[in-house]
């Protein structure tokens, strides 16, 4: 497997963009962004330690796993509540992931009120002009206000792992490692029929990925032959470009990962750049494996839904 392309020119990296190219922008410390620099735990601990957040967690640290036992996929998608200062000094250790969509700082061309402390060190991404500047080193005023649609945070430990999947959004996708390290293994669209994909997700088991590790092509494991995989190794000051509807399966490998995604419409990058999305389909075959996925997912928004409404929880989370 081949590791991606490094860049470390803004104008490479809009022709990237263009093209559908992922990528590794460098940013240099002189060209970070203020986020980038000033962003540790005990910033973020000063500065929203008490905002309540939604969390989720498995024992095995999967999100989510299909291998996983029935229950032990429902329990990954059990919400539970805490502020992010006893989510860092508890849920982080544990394997704890904030969830989803409650995380979104900007959303929807909106800034989420709850996270404007946030909004305000990251909105200098945000171009304060109409006019592009091709030549520009960095990512300071990158986005039109009309193009960036959504600013998602991510805070997690060593251990989490991510389903395979493509944004399903269709937005593509700008990924700053910001503290830790990620290894993030990318799937073009085109090799959905081999990803045993349901949705937006590929519902092959973790462990299916280690050997795609394996520098020896040839020795890849027999699941993902005809495929065409690519391996990000992210480290503090990252940014990686995913392109809309790349699948893209993520290990967290940093003790604590800062990491902040930026939804975009790419026309913003490159005004001839298409902004038609690849088609993709579904290749799973095992009828079972959906049905118990979709059982799961049923069962646990029942349970959420209880949990919030009585604060009773029916099922352990662990």
């Amino acid at each position: 497997m081949e590791e991606i392309t490094r860049i470390n020119d803004t104008g490479i990296l809009r022709d990237k963009i263009a093209n559908n190219e992922p990528c590794i922008f460098n940013v240099n410390d002189a060209l970070k962004l203020e986020f980038q620099k000033t962003w540790t735990i005990d910033y973020l601990l000063e500065k929203i330690g008490d905002l309540p957040v939604l969390v989720r967690s498995t024992p095995t640290k999967k999100y989510i796993d299909p291998d996983e036992k029935f229950w032990g996929v429902v329990r990954a998608m059990l919400l539970d509540k805490m502020t992010f200062e006893k989510f860092i000094e508890t849920g982080v250790p544990e394997g704890k992931i904030m969830s989803g969509t409650d995380t979104y700082i900007y959303c929807n061309g909106k800034v989420v009120d709850r996270w404007r402390k946030l909004w305000e060190d990251v909105k200098v991404i945000l171009k304060k002009s109409e006019i592009v500047d091709k030549n520009q080193k960095g990512l300071s005023n990158f986005f039109e206000t009309t193009h960036l649609n959504t600013i998602g945070l991510w805070v997690s430990g060593t251990g989490v792992k991510s389903i395979l999947h493509y944004d399903s959004s269709g937005d593509n996708n700008l990924n700053f490692q910001i503290r830790g390290k990620k290894n993030v293994i990318l799937f073009p669209p085109s090799d959905w029929p081999y990803l045993k994909t349901f949705l937006a997700m590929g519902l092959h088991g973790f462990d299916s990925y280690k050997e795609l590790y394996n520098k020896d092509k040839n020795s890849n494991s027999i699941k993902f032959q005809h495929t065409n995989p690519v391996l990000a190794k992210l480290v503090e000051g990252d940014v990686l470009f995913i392109p809309s509807n790349w699948y893209h399966y993520v290990e967290h490998i940093g003790a604590c990962n800062i990491n902040i995604t930026c939804w975009f419409n790419k026309s913003d990058m490159n005004k001839n750049g298409s902004s038609k999305r690849k088609v993709t389909g579904q290749s799973n075959r095992n009828f079972f494996l959906v049905l118990r996925f979709i059982c799961a997912s049923i069962i646990a928004l029942i349970l959420n839904l209880i949990w919030k409404t009585t604060g009773i929880r029916i099922l352990k989370k662990s």
